[in-house]
């Protein structure tokens, strides 16, 4: 089972699109997590652990994947 997460739910809002993306991830075994990361602090904090980050315009640099 793997970790993913969608750190943009501020921007994005809640919406069918991430209710159809969060059922996929589940029906395929996964644990699926929903965030509002404004900072970088949190993005390392939210995705510590991650297999997989969602996003649409937060910025994933090589700290961040390093992390998850």
């Amino acid at each position: 089972m793997g970790k993913v997460v969608f750190v943009d739910v501020h921007i994005t809002g809640e919406n069918k699109y991430l209710d159809m993306m969060e059922k996929m991830v589940i029906d395929a075994g996964h644990e699926f997590y929903r965030e509002k990361c404004k900072t970088k602090a949190e993005v390392l904090e939210k995705t510590k652990d991650a297999d997989a980050i969602v996003t649409t315009y937060t910025p994933i640099d090589k700290e961040v994947l390093e992390n998850s």
